[in-house]
């Protein structure tokens, strides 16, 4: 839920607290008569970029750019627990958790000329650009044989990752977890992963033995590496055919950790 919003020094607002609790997933109508603030809201968010507020100094209090800009929000997150972030000419912790696009309108008026005395125009509606171009589809370096080599003698324990990869939502998600991805390739981690693959290519047995060998004997070693159970906790909470906590942490520990985002 988002609590209040405080602008200062932008536009025609020098310092307002506005006390909202905006609830989630639902639309919300800021509703007030001209002058009351609506468009000085509009050009405070439009001036978030991921570092800080780049305002341009016609938009500054009193279009005076001595007059520093700043943007506070307090929000309750799905947890309960209350965040405050802060933007100002310097930095910008918004950007980390809240995403902002403002859409201005668009009618432009226009002239067509006169006739018989009488002037004309029209209402133009210009296109909204959400995205200037798409980004080039590239597919992950995935290789279920390359991993089940990595992985050695008994690679047959080892879910093919393909589901994983091919859940979009997953995917978003380990995407905001890029440093857990990165980090969890880190040589003290693989060391540790490593030292784990050996013992389980020492065992006997078909494919669902070595994994209840691993639920048995392995799985809280790999639930407490770090990185490594962020990335496991995730693809064990969506639907992706593994239905296993030991198969997650097995596609996670040698094949989505490999793969490139």
């Amino acid at each position: 839920m988002l609590k209040t919003i405080e602008i200062e020094n932008i536009k025609g607002i020098q310092n307002k607290r506005f006390d909202l609790d905006i609830l989630p997933n639902r639309p919300s109508l800021l509703v007030a008569p001209n002058g009351f603030g609506k468009s000085s809201i509009a050009v405070a968010f439009k001036s978030l970029n991921n570092r800080r507020i780049d305002l341009a100094d016609e938009d500054c209090f009193e279009q005076d750019n001595s007059n520093a800009p700043r943007i506070s929000i307090d929000y309750i997150k799905p947890d309960g627990n209350l965040s405050q972030l802060e933007a100002n000419n310097a930095t910008n912790t918004i950007s980390g958790e809240i995403d902002c696009f403002v859409i201005n309108s668009l009618i432009k008026p226009k002239g067509i000329g006169s006739q018989f005395g009488r002037a004309s125009a029209t209402l133009e509606i210009q296109d909204v650009v959400l995205v200037d171009n798409i980004p080039t589809n590239i597919p992950f370096s995935y290789s279920y044989q390359a991993c089940k080599g990595i992985f050695g003698a008994n690679a047959r324990c080892l879910p093919n990752a393909n589901n994983a990869l091919a859940s979009l939502k997953l995917i978003e998600q380990l995407s905001e977890n890029y440093q857990a991805l990165e980090r969890s390739n880190g040589s003290t981690i693989k060391g540790r992963i490593d030292t784990i693959i050996q013992e389980i290519n020492q065992q006997q047995g078909n494919a669902q033995t070595l994994v209840d060998w691993i639920t048995a004997n392995k799985l809280t070693q790999l639930k407490q590496i770090n990185y490594l159970s962020t990335i496991g906790d995730l693809i064990n909470e969506y639907d992706i055919g593994l239905n296993s906590e030991t198969k997650s942490y097995l596609v996670a520990k040698i094949q989505v950790t490999n793969a490139t985002f």
